[in-house]
């Protein structure tokens, strides 16, 4: 009988009368014995050197043994093993199975109860956790077949979009909790909280993407190219706002010339270009050069274009063949100089230059006005290569003309490829 017991392994002694009572007593504790070994754990422990305990009935009973066992295996339906956030399995790989929380830790050395982020580690929680201290890789997934490896993250119950989230958790603030996406170790694509940086990303500042949208080249030209493979469509790349006091525009910058230009839809549905600004500024009315309104008047250097166009300072063109084989017989003919509307009271002095296609030359300084729908025009200087005088020209004509609510300097050249300079000053009441 092993050690501890309370049983009388020499009773009854053969040969000798004992009494009833003795046969009973003994008999009551091989009982009692038997009723307390049913209630306790039989624990395993250490070689086969020790004894069973048995205690008087709390407790357990400790078998010292060792057990060696060359392969496992559970088998069957809902068969399982399983450990508490107390047992370790140890050896190349640790596993670990939390019942409680239903989380299996996988390859942890020194797992902790609360899971909490270790040094050097990453890990899934609720389901699966996974940490590696020592590889860079924590978590690896390859195809054994030539077709491509797929992650597949789906929901039985949900077939619409978006039935799925990727959740990122960085402990480290000083990335914006960056998640890096790789092509054979290079960052191809980092997403954060401000939105995605492609490209080169290499290139970018640490941290991850600054704005909504970051592309990044090297190597290359192109830094973007849009495709529609849409047939008979009008396509664009559309930029849009819906707020009534906001702009919206394209900013191009040169940031070595410390050089801002770009193009912007204003406040008013205008279209304006835009240049004069330095690095990193906005494009705001202050440097508008160029506006185009939503009737199709443009003006360059006038906010508030009144005609077709509407310039402030000189122009310089070649005045067309078509309009220009021939000197004015009929009509108006030829091209014109400058347009105003007769609503608003304007007189402009004029100076042009012209210069035709053998290379004469003719300097032509006129006055225009309008008075109650009636245009006036009058030439006060030309200097040309036959000595000059005060009209009128020799290359070609002027004509001031009013066509309903417009009025028209109009200048017709008597030779085709004629090269017109004209500089205009205005007198607006």
């Amino acid at each position: 009988m092993a050690v501890g017991s309370n049983v009388n392994p020499n009773y009854p002694i053969p040969g000798i009368d004992q009494s009833s009572r003795g046969f009973r007593d003994n008999f009551s504790t091989i009982k009692t014995e038997i009723e307390n070994l049913q209630a306790k754990n039989i624990i395993l422990q250490g070689d086969a050197t020790g004894n069973a305990i048995i205690d008087s009935g709390s407790g357990a009973v400790i078998i010292n043994t060792v057990v060696a066992v060359a392969n496992a295996t559970a088998g069957g339906v809902n068969f399982a093993v399983q450990y508490n956030d107390m047992g370790l399995v140890s050896g190349d790989s640790n596993l670990l199975y939390d019942f409680n929380t239903q989380t299996l830790i996988v390859d942890v050395a020194s797992p902790d109860t609360g899971y909490s982020l270790d040094s050097n580690t990453a890990k899934i929680h609720n389901l699966l956790a996974i940490q590696g201290d020592s590889q860079p890789a924590v978590l690896s997934i390859t195809g054994g077949d030539d077709t491509y490896p797929t992650v597949s993250i789906s929901s039985q119950t949900n077939s619409g979009v978006g039935q799925a989230n990727l959740n990122v958790a960085n402990a480290d603030s000083t990335t914006v909790d960056t998640l890096n996406i790789q092509f054979n170790g290079m960052n191809a694509a980092q997403f954060n909280a401000n939105g995605l940086a492609v490209g080169a990303v290499y290139l970018a500042a640490a941290g991850g993407p600054l704005g909504y949208l970051e592309a990044w080249a090297d190597g290359q030209a192109d830094i973007a190219n849009f495709y529609s493979v849409y047939a008979n469509s009008d396509n664009g790349v559309r930029l849009q706002t819906a707020d009534a006091n906001s702009t919206v525009g394209v900013v191009l910058q040169q940031t070595n010339a410390d050089a801002v230009a770009g193009i912007r839809i204003g406040q008013t549905g205008n279209l304006t270009l835009h240049t004069g600004l330095n690095n990193d500024a906005d494009l705001d009315d202050s440097s508008i050069v160029v506006l185009v309104d939503q009737s199709g008047r443009m003006g360059i250097g006038i906010n508030e274009p009144q005609c077709r166009l509407d310039v402030d300072g000189g122009m310089q063109w070649n005045l067309p063949n078509s309009a220009n084989a021939a000197p004015v017989a009929t009509g108006v003919v030829g091209v014109a100089v400058d347009s105003w509307n007769i609503t608003q009271y304007r007189s402009a002095d004029y100076t042009v230059q012209v210069v035709d296609s053998v290379g004469l030359v003719e300097i032509t300084k006129l006055i225009v006005m309008h008075e109650n729908g009636v245009a006036h025009q009058y030439i006060y200087a030309n200097l040309n290569d036959s000595g000059g005088g005060t009209g009128p020209s020799t290359l070609g004509s002027f004509t001031a003309s009013v066509t309903g609510d417009t009025l028209q300097l109009i200048y017709a050249a008597i030779a085709a490829n004629t090269i017109a300079k004209v500089n205009a000053t205005y007198i607006t009441i």
